[in-house]
């Protein structure tokens, strides 16, 4: 079977053949419950995400992928979070699914507030509680 999977940037793909893992829970068992929490997490990850784009006004949407990038990055650390990856403001758009300008808006917004600061253009979320009160309670 093939599929045809077309890539939005450069991407590496892994692919493991039935046979193979079958043998390899055979015999490690205890690697099922590694799949099944990546894919419940990732699951849940995806739901927010929705949850996020349905209930949030363009504010809140931006606010929640800051935290959500934040939270993946790993070099948070001193309490201070920030987001590994340098994005620019056509990237975020293109994450939140708003427009660029809007994205420069409310990123200023942020900085203007005190919530954010952007160094060598990181983003380092100083304040997240205030982060949070812009995204909708319900989620």
């Amino acid at each position: 079977m093939y599929y045809n999977i077309e890539d939005k940037e450069k991407s590496k793909i892994s692919l493991v053949h039935k046979d193979i893992l079958d043998k390899a829970l055979q015999k490690e068992p205890e690697i099922y419950r590694y799949f099944i929490h990546s894919i419940t997490r990732k699951f849940r990850i995806v739901m927010l995400q929705l949850t996020s784009a349905i209930f949030n006004d363009s504010v809140g949407k931006i606010a929640d992928t800051l935290i959500r990038l934040a939270s993946c990055s790993e070099n948070n650390k001193d309490k201070e979070l920030s987001i590994s990856v340098a994005y620019t403001h056509q990237e975020l758009a293109n994450n939140v699914g708003c427009s660029r300008i809007t994205i420069t808006r409310c990123l200023n917004k942020f900085v203007d507030e005190g919530i954010i600061k952007i160094h060598n253009k990181r983003i380092i979320i100083k304040d997240i509680e205030k982060l949070q009160s812009y995204i909708d309670k319900i989620i």
